[in-house]
C-alpha cells in the first residue's frame, strides 16, 4: 500500500476535456462526479466504466492520456506504478457521508466484524 504521492496542478479544461474512467457499482446511469460537474454546467466524457478502483487504476496505466477521478482514502490504500501522477481536482466536489448496512443476523459474525472494521479504517 502506498500513500498518496505529491500532488500537481491540473486545469479545469484540461480535466474535462480528457476521456475518462468512471468507477461505479452500478453497470448504468449517471457517475455521482457528473452529477455535481453537471451542476455547475461541466461535462466529462467517460470512455470506460469499471466497477473497481484497481482495475480502473491498471487501465489508467496503460492509457496515458486518460482520468481517474478516485477519493483519496481509497487511493491512499491502493499501489500506484510509478508511470500515474495524481492531481488535485480543478474544480470542488462535495464530502459525501457513506453508510454500511448490514442484515442483523450478520451483528456477531467475525468474519463480517473484520470486514466492517477494516472498512471503517479506509473511510474513517
Amino acid at each position: 500500500m502506498s500513500s498518496v504521492p505529491n500532488k500537481k496542478k491540473l486545469d479545469l479544461e484540461r480535466y474535462v476535456s480528457s476521456p475518462h474512467i468512471g468507477v461505479s457499482s452500478r453497470r448504468t446511469g449517471v457517475l455521482l462526479e457528473d452529477i455535481y460537474l453537471n451542476r455547475k454546467d461541466f461535462s466529462r466524457k467517460v470512455f470506460l466504466r469499471c466497477q473497481h478502483y484497481s482495475t480502473a487504476l491498471q487501465v489508467l496505466e496503460r492509457n496515458s492520456q486518460t482520468m481517474l477521478t478516485i477519493p483519496k482514502q481509497i487511493l491512499s490504500q491502493l499501489s500506484l506504478s510509478s508511470d500515474i501522477q495524481v492531481f488535485d481536482l480543478p474544480i470542488e466536489l462535495p464530502n459525501l457521508n457513506m453508510g454500511i448496512y448490514w442484515h442483523v443476523n450478520l451483528k456477531e459474525n467475525l468474519r463480517h466484524i473484520f470486514l466492517r472494521d477494516e472498512i471503517s479504517k479506509i473511510f474513517a
